[in-house]
């Protein structure tokens, strides 16, 4: 069984282009993510600082992408009132799902 890995870090100020503009739409078959995730690239989110992503996909595929997929708005705001979040938090997984 594959594990999520849940990061608390916060994107700040700068949006992560998901890696295909149609990656919301298209089935897991193409994107290796659940509808509910967004496709992001490994390499932005390393410029950024993120090194989960790395470790999610290392331990995976290794094909440079991750899915991500952002917190519900009240979970978010609960593991915000004891640290400080500046921006959207998401579960990383590895970008390994097939039909």
């Amino acid at each position: 069984m594959r594990r999520s890995i849940l990061i608390t870090a916060a994107i700040a100020a700068l949006v992560v282009s998901p890696a295909t503009s149609s990656s919301a739409t298209e089935p897991a078959a193409v994107t290796g993510c659940p509808a509910s995730n967004q496709v992001l690239v490994v390499a932005d989110l390393s410029a950024l600082g993120y090194r989960v992503p790395a470790q999610v996909d290392s331990e995976g595929n290794a094909n440079g992408l991750v899915c991500a997929k952002p917190f519900n708005p009240v979970v978010q705001a609960r593991v915000c009132e004891d640290i400080v979040c500046a921006g959207v938090l998401y579960r990383f997984r590895d970008d390994d799902l097939t039909p």
